[in-house]
């Protein structure tokens, strides 16, 4: 329509894109069927339907006549029921069929009862495919800008522009269309109003929204804010009448929340004492970080935190920051946004300014709407639905809300109720060029180790060695509550002792024979899972950082597992626990590369060979949180119909911790690793983790995710980290069980431990949409998918 639009085109085939532009009527279902037909041969595959057609033929109730109402009717309604006719035998490939409504189906507009009665027509569409288990997405637009081709088609489109502006639809930036339209085919409601809205215009235009349950989380959140009287902490630290009362307002809030983390009474608090003289550990830091954050809105680090020498300084401290934050222009206190997301609605609520006499809108740029279900529609139907419409214009009473005169030529059923599979496989793509998990296998040793029977035989043993009751008691401790119930290791250490384990056999040699069975045995589960052929694999990536061979890995499993003598291969060796995720990255990489590729990757750990009786707290402690274990995966970009996505890989990164190299070391000598590993390690993790979570979604994820969109895959490196992180970052539990399940079974297998985290979150009941993985080594370093 706009030399806009012959850019675009250009830009997409100057990178690539086939853009093949063909003319037809779309109110000839005949064509369609031809137009389809010669796709399919063309590109080979139909993966998405996108249907923007319209007419406008605007006109009073008393002036529509049929030929004003059916040319709207027929290119958005017929049009959409013919590409849902025509598509059918193709239905298996296609992955999204998007409808362009408008907020004119939920509000009606004046002179638009044709277009409000078409965009309607869209919405009942959608909802139809769902309860036959197609894909559909209604999308009731608001009003956009400038790039708009329906706006910028009318000669009057400034004053349409400022009628929809007065009653309160906003014009929407592209940028928040492109990412809420995102959101809604990933959430695959059958319909959302995507529009910014001014609430106090909008139900003065339309006053029987109020009572449209569509619209009752705005009217809801309304009425809580009128009659919700409690001033945020913050808010009354910025009225106070001088900075002494705002300090003792703050000091007083802290103490309760001191005295609740340390099981104290409020005036046994002392506020003068030193911080780090009140009892608290690394947990108790973080638990007061994230207080902070959410009633005081600063994002104080728990390290600056620690050095706070009282609750009095401390008050003080954020007394001031809070105190500039308001008196300089120049600068701001970052505070999280808060979102009101419900089933049925999703909507943000921008600040007010406190001087400003000007009515500030409530933005509603997303909102999933209920419509009628429907369980028969034909072109016979259709033909119905627009005689029922046309009756609309018949009425003397102006519609501004409602259609619901469609509803008379349709019976509504129940959707047909869908069996939950036994593991979760994603119903559709982001897009199906990105990298794909596309089979998990996972393998231990056959000797399971129970913690309580393995501390039972080796106490004595530390006994002997001259243990000191301060080291005793730690590790006492640390049996009794490290949340590990049982691992997989080489030998019963139920048993055997650390001495035994050192003296029988130098440790690499029993790396070199146990790692190569448990790497094929993996590797076989995920290829069977897979269902691929074996002489489809292009590259093999093994990881380790137990143990040391040479041909590695990945060069055994060619032969093991019949692949062809071409495969290249790959070794991500010495990583530490985050190594799983750098392999990942690695496969998934390679798979970018060429939609043919098949990469197979194998993290193989034998932590237990390591064991040694020797009066190194640090390494004590590691030989209670590790164990053994091999974790494979089939990585491939453009999965085949016979190919199970289990997880889509958006995007992966990764993070170095400032001044941490020496919290977590690993040194060799000629009984294996001795690994050190410092108390402070899941309180600096949980302290940074956030702002790391946080950057990575908004610089590197292309959509409009929040952390409560998402459910959490954490590399369980002990019960403290995933504690820390759970209460950095506000996970409910339900969120990460299942690095709690892989720790409560199998310990910490290292660079294993992430992928057999995934393999069990796969097995639960879906819970969201999105998955953030988290990992943790030698660095300190974040690894993040």
């Amino acid at each position: 329509k706009l030399a806009r639009d012959q850019q675009v085109i250009d830009e997409l085939k100057s990178k690539g894109v086939i853009v093949d532009i063909k003319k037809i009527d779309i109110k000839s279902i005949e064509e369609l069927e031809r137009l389809f037909l010669d796709v399919n041969k063309s590109l080979g595959v139909i993966r998405g339907i996108i249907h923007s057609a319209a007419t406008l033929h605007d006109a009073s109730i008393k002036e529509m006549d049929d030929e004003h109402f059916l040319d709207v009717i027929q290119s958005k309604a017929i049009g959409a029921l013919n590409l849902h006719n025509a598509s059918l035998k193709y239905s298996g490939t296609i992955q999204y069929f998007i409808m362009f409504s408008s907020i004119s189906a939920a509000i009606g507009g004046s002179g638009q009862i044709n277009y409000a009665a078409a965009n309607y027509f869209l919405d009942v569409l959608a909802e139809y495919r769902h309860q036959i288990n197609l894909p559909a997405t209604s999308v009731n637009l608001g009003l956009l800008g400038e790039y708009s081709g329906m706006l910028n088609s009318r000669n009057d489109k400034q004053r349409v522009g400022n009628i929809l502006i007065n009653q309160g639809i906003l014009k929407m930036p592209l940028h928040t269309i492109q990412n809420q339209l995102e959101l809604a085919i990933l959430h695959k409601c059958p319909s959302r109003i995507i529009a910014t809205l001014d609430w106090n215009s909008l139900k003065q235009s339309f006053p029987a929204i109020t009572t449209d349950t569509r619209f009752s989380d705005i009217v809801n959140n309304i009425a809580n804010r009128k009659t919700n009287s409690y001033k945020g902490l913050r808010d009354k630290i910025i009225e106070s009448k001088d900075a002494s009362e705002a300090v003792e307002t703050l000091k007083q809030e802290i103490c309760l929340i001191f005295s609740k983390i340390l099981s104290l009474s409020g005036s046994n608090v002392a506020v003068n004492q030193p911080m780090d003289k009140m009892g608290f550990d690394s947990l108790s830091y973080t638990q007061v970080r994230t207080w902070l954050l959410k009633n005081v809105g600063i994002n104080y680090p728990v390290i600056k935190l620690m050095k706070s020498s009282s609750i009095q300084s401390l008050a003080e401290e954020l007394v001031k920051i809070i105190k500039f934050s308001v008196d300089s222009p120049e600068s701001q206190i970052s505070i999280k946004n808060q979102t009101l997301e419900t089933r049925h609605s999703q909507y943000e609520t921008k600040s007010q300014s406190a001087n400003s006499a000007q009515t500030h809108p409530i933005p509603a740029p997303i909102s999933q709407v209920t419509k009628p279900s429907m369980s028969i529609l034909s072109q016979k139907t259709a033909n119905n639905l627009t005689t029922s419409a046309h009756k609309l214009s018949k009425l003397d009473d102006v519609v501004h809300h409602d259609i619901n005169t469609f509803n008379n030529e349709i019976k509504s059923t129940n959707p047909s109720q869908i069996q939950e599979a036994s593991f979760r496989i994603p119903r559709s793509s982001l897009s199906l060029n990105n990298a794909h998990i596309l089979g998990i296998g996972t393998s231990n040793p056959a000797i399971i180790n129970y913690t309580k029977e393995v501390f039972e035989n080796i106490k004595p043993e530390y006994e002997r060695l001259g243990i000191s009751q301060s080291d005793l008691t730690k590790l006492t401790s640390f049996y009794g509550n490290c949340g590990i119930e049982k691992k997989y290791c080489h030998a019963d250490f139920s048993k055997k002792s650390f001495t035994e384990n050192i003296e029988e056999e130098y440790f690499n040699e029993k790396y070199k024979r146990i790692a190569p069975e448990l790497s094929f045995t993996a590797a076989a589960k995920a290829i069977k899972e897979w269902g691929g052929n074996v002489k489809t694999i292009t590259h093999v990536i093994s990881c380790s950082c137990t143990g040391i061979l040479i041909p590695d890995l990945n060069f055994l499993l060619i032969k093991q597992l019949g692949l062809n003598n071409t495969v290249e291969r790959i070794s991500v060796n010495m990583m530490g626990c985050f190594g799983g995720l750098t392999t990942l990255k690695t496969a998934k990489a390679l798979a970018l590369q060429n939609p043919k590729y098949r990469v197979l990757m194998v993290c193989t750990e034998i932590s237990s060979i390591h064991y040694r009786p020797l009066l190194n707290i640090d390494l004590m402690l590691a030989c209670a949180l590790f164990g053994d274990g091999s974790a494979a995966m089939i990585i491939g970009c453009n999965p085949t119909e016979n190919e199970k996505r289990l997880y889509e890989i958006l995007q992966t990164g990764a993070e170095h911790i400032p001044d941490s190299t020496e919290l977590m070391s690993w040194d060799l000598n000629n009984s294996g690793w001795i690994i050190g590993l410092s108390p402070s390690i899941p309180l600096i993790i949980g302290d940074t983790t956030f702002d790391i979570v946080q950057n990575f979604l908004k610089n590197s994820v292309p959509l409009s995710v929040s952390l409560d969109d998402c459910e959490w895959l954490i590399h369980p490196g002990g019960k403290n980290i995933l504690l820390n992180l759970q209460d950095a970052l506000n996970i409910p539990h339900h969120k990460n069980i299942s690095s709690w399940n892989v720790l409560q079974d199998y310990g910490n297998m290292s660079s294993a431990t992430i992928l057999f985290v995934m393999d069990d979150a796969r097995k639960q009941p879906p819970k969201d949409e999105f998955s953030i993985s988290l990992a943790f080594g030698p660095g300190l370093s974040v690894e993040i998918a």
